[in-house]
């Protein structure tokens, strides 16, 4: 089938085939990639290449699933879920978004995308060094691609050894214009959010503070779903974030070490809390990464994992509330300045040679002079109110005494 424009193109000549999965994976956490690719639309020309599965009942899936079985028995490749797709005009530049590696066989189904693109780039979120072994003939399928990217310093170099040329690192970010809590500044009256990744103890430790002393806790209470619609749930993500006092923010290798191998990496969520303006608590990667994307003060909090006196360490931090207007304050700056998607994307266009697009310098100078009119606020009320601790010393000190407990 050929490709034909997408009625929610961006306007003006496209000049970039951007492949979507987002009719293919509604799975949570793949929304903040289809986020990455509303701003890319945002801020460019771009022609939506967006396929659907042929297999629609439940009885071809599984017939579809079973032939991909064979295949791999037979040291096949598996064959992607859409049909060949032709690609029958001429662009700047092809753009996909890969989650995980075997996804690349999406190519495979597009007929004259290396031919009808000058130039092709790819993003893979989620690519660790454990997967170079179990996954390298997927990442092979990227042999004809231009230019890589990978949210991972460690992997870009891995895959710089393996495909014999340059692969390039590029951290994860946020529409950090929908996650900004300006101008509106709503209260932030959920004290602690958990989203994803999360320990048990310091979990367990936050409901009986709930329970018994009022401490408003929001968590998940199921596994990770397919959500209905991925723009909804980004928005209503953004919408508790901007409300929530602390988000905890835990590193991948802090439970996650047999996948990763070790490998130290960026999450979304600590972008994403950040642009928010919620104050970071838990334990950031070890990594250079880290250090240049998170470099203010108290960026993120230490915060334990294994257990330990949170809500100690929660009251100590509670008593400081121009220290926590402070980090909120850096934390939305920061995300306007330098952690947009439409950052990311300038990086791509200029890894290629690309200019940007009027709409992307007009996005950049909008998020910079919120930005500015941001750090002109006075910090105090209007990012982290002041309220009444005694619910969180009940079984404790004063607030008074826990002033020194915080954890820096």
């Amino acid at each position: 089938m050929p490709v034909t424009p997408n009625t929610l193109a961006s306007p003006g000549e496209p000049r970039v085939l951007l492949f979507s999965q987002r009719n293919l994976n509604s799975l949570m956490y793949q929304c903040f990639i289809y986020e990455f690719e509303d701003v890319v639309r945002e801020v460019d020309q771009v022609e939506l290449l967006e396929p659907h599965s042929p297999y629609s009942s439940e009885a071809q899936q599984l017939a579809h699933r079973g032939r991909n079985l064979a295949r791999k028995a037979a040291g096949m490749l598996p064959v992607a879920d859409i049909q060949e797709i032709r690609i029958e005009r001429d662009y700047d530049l092809f753009f996909a978004v890969f989650q995980f590696p075997y996804q690349a066989i999406y190519l495979k189904q597009l007929t004259g995308w290396r031919k009808r693109c000058n130039k092709t780039a790819c993003y893979l979120a989620e690519s660790w060094t454990t997967m170079l072994a179990t996954s390298r003939k997927y990442y092979l399928q990227l042999a004809e691609v231009d230019y890589i990217f990978t949210h991972s310093e460690v992997s870009a170099e891995a895959l710089t050894s393996l495909l014999g040329r340059r692969c390039y690192f590029l951290p994860f970010a946020v529409d950090a214009v929908r996650f900004c809590p300006a101008p509106a500044f709503p209260a932030r009256s959920i004290d602690v959010l958990a989203v994803g990744r999360h320990s048990p103890l310091v979990h367990h430790s936050l409901l009986r503070t709930m329970e018994q002393d009022g401490l408003f806790y929001h968590f998940d209470t199921a596994q990770p779903f397919r959500v209905k619609d991925y723009r909804q749930h980004r928005a209503m993500l953004a919408h508790l974030m901007k409300r929530s006092r602390f988000t905890l923010t835990y590193k991948h290798n802090v439970d996650m070490t047999s996948l990763t191998g070790g490998d130290e990496s960026l999450a979304p969520r600590f972008f994403e809390a950040a642009a928010a303006g919620s104050v970071m608590l838990g334990i950031p990667p070890d990594c250079d990464a880290y250090d240049a994307c998170f470099n203010w003060d108290d960026a993120v909090i230490d915060f334990p994992f294994e257990g330990g006196d949170v809500n100690k360490i929660l009251a100590g931090l509670m008593a400081q509330p121009e220290r926590l207007a402070a980090a909120s304050t850096n934390n939305i700056v920061n995300s306007l300045t330098r952690h947009d998607w439409a950052h990311r994307w300038n990086t791509v266009l200029t890894t290629a040679g690309l200019a940007a697009a009027p709409a992307m310098n007009k996005r950049l100078g909008n998020m910079n002079r919120l930005a500015e009119d941001i750090q002109n606020q006075p910090t105090g009320n209007s990012l982290n109110e002041r309220r009444h601790y005694a619910l969180y010393t009940h079984h404790h000190n004063t607030p008074q005494d826990l002033g020194a407990t915080a954890v820096s």
